[in-house]
């Protein structure tokens, strides 16, 4: 099945993110009818330093580890310096748990990083008619997917979870097609529908732009973080003896990931993709790898400085306003 085939199963996610915000727009905003700081749910969740809010654009921010690694400075960070950068991103977050649609399973619970996200809109909506508390929004960033691949969310559905003793490199065609083509495809068009919508509700007609990516093509050497991981190896090592062989797998699982998102961001206007795997080395040379890749799933501060990079070069094509 192509993604073409899957494109009436977008819709009706991205229809359904719509319907999502719409009312939640409304909840929140009478609960900032009488709210003592309007702007509480943006200022809990900025990246520090805090700067005069008048005079550099604001990111907002949602997602899993690449955008809150806990051992080094990662690309939220680094983008901070030039930006005010708000984000509820938190590590080990599959998509579903980032975005709190119960069709992707764990079931959410509140609030939710997408349900924060809209209530810092609603509330720089709110503030956007006083000079001294206007928030110019430049864009909206998206990190999630790679733990529901990894099977982080416990729901036995991982794409690595389902790695028998042998598998052949079809394993990919076959079991990728519902996980990341399907689940995750109707996961990213519900937040894009979601955010879309909102953003043109709250802000007179603009669509704040919302920009995904599907991270790099990772190293399965076994390398875990401190306590944390490995991650990857011990699911592969059985079928895939050599490292060699594992890094091809996993290219293409990230190159399908990379191909879903550049579908789904030319189908709605408004959403992009931006590939991340040029930023970090595909070629397993210890030496060099190991100088952009801390761990089998993260990038090293030299890694994240590449990443923001990415990022920086991404931000200067979407429309600001």
């Amino acid at each position: 099945m192509s993604l073409n085939d899957l494109n009436s199963e977008f819709d009706k996610a991205y229809k359904a993110g719509e319907d999502w915000a719409a009312e939640a727009i409304k909840q929140y905003q009478q609960v900032l009818a009488g709210a003592k700081d309007p702007l509480s749910v943006f200022r809990k969740y900025l990246i520090p330093p805090t700067k005069n809010l008048s005079e550099y654009p604001v990111i907002l921010a949602i997602g899993d580890s690449w955008f809150a690694f806990w051992s080094t400075q990662d690309a939220l960070d680094i983008l901070n310096t030039r930006h005010h950068v708000w984000s509820a991103a938190e590590r080990g977050k599959t998509l579903g748990q980032v975005i709190g649609w119960p069709a992707l399973p764990p079931p959410p619970v509140p609030p939710f990083q997408l349900e924060s996200l809209l209530h810092a809109m609603c509330e720089i909506a709110k503030a956007d008619d006083d000079p001294a508390t206007k928030v110019r929004v430049k864009a909206i960033l998206i990190s999630a997917g790679g733990n529901d691949i990894l099977d982080n969310g416990d729901d036995g559905a991982g794409l690595l979870s389902l790695v028998p003793s042998q598998v052949s490199f079809s394993l990919v065609e076959n079991k990728a097609s519902d996980l990341i083509d399907k689940k995750l495809g109707q996961g990213y068009a519900y937040a894009a529908g979601a955010v879309l919508e909102a953003s043109k509700v709250l802000f007179k007609g603009r669509a704040i732009p919302v920009i995904m990516h599907g991270y790099a093509d990772p190293i399965p050497d076994g390398r875990g973080a401190g306590d944390k991981g490995p991650w990857i190896k011990p699911h592969l090592e059985a079928s895939f003896s050599t490292l060699n062989d594992r890094f091809k797998f996993m290219q293409l699982v990230i190159g399908r990931l990379h191909a879903l998102q550049t579908h789904l961001a030319k189908r709605y206007k408004g959403m992009f993709s931006v590939d991340l795997r040029p930023a970090l080395t595909s070629k397993i040379d210890p030496p060099q790898y190991k100088m952009l890749w801390q761990d089998e799933l993260h990038p090293t501060a030299a890694g994240y400085q590449r990443v923001a990079q990415r990022y920086g070069w991404e931000l200067k094509k979407v429309p600001f306003q």
